[in-house]
């Protein structure tokens, strides 16, 4: 008998230490409770570290000192802690005689209630445990507490996972939430307890309290999914259609998102997709509202629309992208940063969610944002295309504290890449130059920045100060013109001005003729070879404003024929009237298109291709040319200057769906397949019926060994029977597509 007994202390010891080390107590620090010694911060950390006799043996020792009453507070911890309830209560009981330790009996005996609710828990005294659980509560209302309780339940209901053990659970864990309704864990167990129980309508309200706090991917998918079970299917198909919008590339998402549109059609709810369109449709008006007001520097309303627009769609997170972006337009950093932090939980999957997050931290915390991309680097799941913006703002960073060693690894690496944001790469290897004092060769990689493309103000500025530090006077003064009238409220024009303060700018003319079409007059190698007379050449290159030529070609005339004086004297008349000089130009008229047409038809497109990237930024081109020229370049694989002309016209006004079509097309025949599929992607947001884009995007995904993706495609088109010809053409298709699968199997 003896041996039973002290096995069963043993093992009531074990269970009681058990219980200790699962479920954190909370307890106030020494510095909470107010002036404190060494030794009760020695004491309180070994309660921490769950080392009992010896923070009992520590306290003991203070017993008779001034430090006495945060003794008698942490010796009740210690005892409630080994589930000795009468002794913890002896410990309070003496607490009472100090009035400054308020504060810490109420603690005390909140948790001591909560301990003795913990009690009458295990045995299963549920009504009685419930009830001092809520007197705890209404005691002392603290989260920690909230959180404690919580955890108690949790702890006790772990292994309960068949039969009444079920519904007991079920019980407990709503009593749980009774008292704290937010957390997490508890929200998230019971919710999905019940989805396995079939009891649905019950684990609605609990999903819902839970996405509501702690929204993340699965969450949201679980609750569609739920919304379905329970017959609640356009509530499901709208959070689907927002999950689709943000992981477009997500196949199950998708398909529930299909799933659920065919379900409302069949069911005849005419009113879903109309009311979708016009949701779209209003969405779309509202954002360009929104970009008139950037434009137009009109802050103040800019916020308060995108505050609205966010009411309506807090699921988009485009739009919480826009505020975050018009912050930092602000430089209101720390607004920034709270937003973040606020959607982070929302949002934080989000690859674009992080970059933004990186932008913003480099504006006031360049070691934060260093470390962060770091951190996200380690990631083995990022891709190649979402790794290079972080890399190129890391090689940023690292300039700017003067890593330069480590900028210039990171950029070395980027531009030996071929991928759609390389010129940034190519400008700040131009900025590592600038700062060894390398001015030539920074000019090199500016160029070359420059070179892809010409529409920053930051690039020309760069080669204006670069060109100007090397003393070449009067070509930096060509960029600066073409900077000030290109960009004239840009902040790097400002700062150019400063350069160049003797430059009359009121003086630059912006009037516009249209001469007719001489495409080999507009880039300077075939002036080189030109059969043309000087004179000829000089009156031709006036007349279409191509001033820049002009200058090449007198430069280049005087190298061959020094003596001639005439040459000299234009050359310097047109660098002394350069600030008046009128670049504009308008290539609008029928004759162009014949030439380009002409050029077609002779094979000469490399001339066309030339004539594009040779131009002056205030050259004009109309749409209707600019889209044939494109049509030609692309034919002939100039798919750097397609590319161009097609982002100008996307930029420019309607038929967009068109464009990204075109731009879908352009870069699936030059195999960057990713940029290929978002393409179409953004031509089908426009449009989701156009069974022509869907045709193409089924074909890349099969190229690009997608084939159950490119089944759906084709089922999709079959299914919205636009026209018999699309359903027979999509049926064939399909029928090729299961004979390769069937085949590859």
């Amino acid at each position: 008998m003896p041996y039973i007994t002290k096995y069963l202390f043993l093992f009531i010891f074990i269970a009681n230490y058990c219980f200790a080390k699962s479920v954190n107590f909370p307890i106030l620090t020494p510095k909470q409770l107010g002036p404190h010694s060494t030794q009760i911060e020695s004491a309180y950390q070994s309660i921490l570290s769950q080392d009992f006799p010896s923070a009992k043996q520590k306290l003991n020792r203070l017993l008779n000192s001034d430090q006495r009453p945060s003794a008698i507070y942490y010796l009740s911890h210690v005892y409630l802690k080994l589930d000795q309830m009468d002794r913890a209560q002896d410990q309070l009981s003496r607490l009472k005689s100090y009035p400054s330790f308020h504060d810490a009996l109420l603690h005390g005996e909140a948790v001591y209630d909560s301990s003795l609710a913990w009690y009458f828990l295990r045995r299963k005294r549920w009504t009685k445990a419930h009830k001092l659980f809520k007197k705890s509560i209404s005691s002392l209302h603290s989260d920690d507490l909230l959180n404690f309780i919580s955890e108690i339940y949790l702890d006790r209901t772990k292994f309960w996972k068949r039969g009444k053990d079920l519904k007991n659970k079920i019980q407990l864990l709503s009593s749980s939430l009774e008292i704290n309704p937010k957390h997490e864990v508890t929200l998230e167990s019971l919710s999905q307890l019940l989805i396995h129980q079939n009891e649905h309508l019950k684990a609605e309200s609990f999903l819902e309290s839970l996405v509501e706090r702690y929204p993340t991917k699965q969450r949201r998918l679980s609750l569609a999914d739920l919304y379905t079970y329970t017959n609640k299917v356009r509530i499901a198909a709208k959070i689907y259609r927002t999950l689709h919008n943000q992981y477009p590339q997500d196949f199950i998402i998708k398909n529930k998102y299909q799933q659920t549109n065919q379900f409302l059609q069949l069911n005849h709810d005419t009113n879903w997709q109309s009311e979708q369109l016009e949701n779209d449709n209003q969405l779309r008006n509202e954002l360009q509202s929104l970009e008139e007001l950037l434009i137009e520097k009109n802050y103040l309303e800019a916020e308060a629309l995108i505050e609205s627009l966010i009411e309506k769609n807090p699921e988009e997170w485009k739009l919480h992208k826009e505020i975050i972006s018009l912050y930092r337009l602000q430089k209101k950093y720390s607004e920034a940063l709270n937003k973040l932090n606020y959607l982070s939980d929302k949002f934080g999957f989000l690859n674009d969610f992080n970059y933004q997050k990186i932008l913003t931290l480099e504006k006031v915390d360049s070691k934060k944002a260093i470390a962060l991309i770091n951190d996200l680097l380690q990631n083995p799941d990022l891709s190649n295309e979402q790794r290079y913006p972080y890399q190129e703002v890391l090689a940023k960073l690292y300039l700017k504290i003067g890593k330069l060693e480590a900028a210039r690894k990171i950029l070395e690496q980027l531009i030996e890449i071929s991928y759609p944001t390389r010129h940034i790469a190519n400008f700040y290897y131009g900025v590592y130059y600038s700062q060894i004092r390398y001015f030539q060769k920074s000019l090199e990689y500016y160029h070359l920045a420059y070179d892809e493309q010409g529409n920053n103000p930051k690039y020309l500025l760069a080669l204006t100060t670069t060109l100007r530090q090397l003393g070449h006077q009067e070509k930096a003064k060509i960029y600066y013109l073409k900077l000030i009238n290109s960009f004239a409220g840009s902040q790097y024009t400002e700062y150019a001005k400063k350069l160049f303060p003797n430059i009359d700018l009121s003086k630059i003319n912006h009037t516009s003729n249209n001469a007719p079409p001489y495409f080999d007059l507009f880039y300077s190698i075939h002036l080189k070879k030109s059969n043309l007379s000087l004179t000829k050449t000089l009156e031709l290159l006036k007349e279409t404003h191509q001033w820049d030529l002009l200058l090449e070609y007198l430069e280049y005339a005087l190298k061959r024929n020094p003596s001639q004086p005439e040459f000299k004297l234009t050359l310097e008349k047109l660098y002394k009237n350069y600030k008046d000089l009128d670049f504009t130009y308008n290539i609008i008229t029928q004759d162009y298109i014949n030439e380009i047409e002409k050029l077609h038809r002779n094979g000469q497109v490399d001339i066309l291709n030339k004539f594009y990237r040779s131009l002056h930024p205030h050259v004009y081109i109309s749409p209707e040319i600019r889209n044939l020229m494109a049509k030609y370049l692309l034919e002939s694989d100039f798919f750097q200057s397609t590319e161009l002309i097609y982002t100008s016209l996307l930029n420019d006004g309607p038929h967009k769906i068109q464009y990204y079509s075109q731009l879908g097309y352009l870069y699936f025949t030059s195999k960057q397949f990713e940029r290929s599929l978002n393409a179409y992607y953004q031509a089908l947001n426009l449009n989701p019926a156009n069974s022509t884009i869907l045709f193409k995007l089924a074909e890349l995904l099969r190229t690009t060994g997608e084939l159950q993706k490119s089944q759906l495609i084709y089922q999709e088109i079959i299914n919205m029977n636009l026209s018999t010809q699309s359903v027979e053409d999509a049926q064939f298709y399909l029928r090729q597509l299961n004979l390769e699968i069937n085949t590859s199997n």
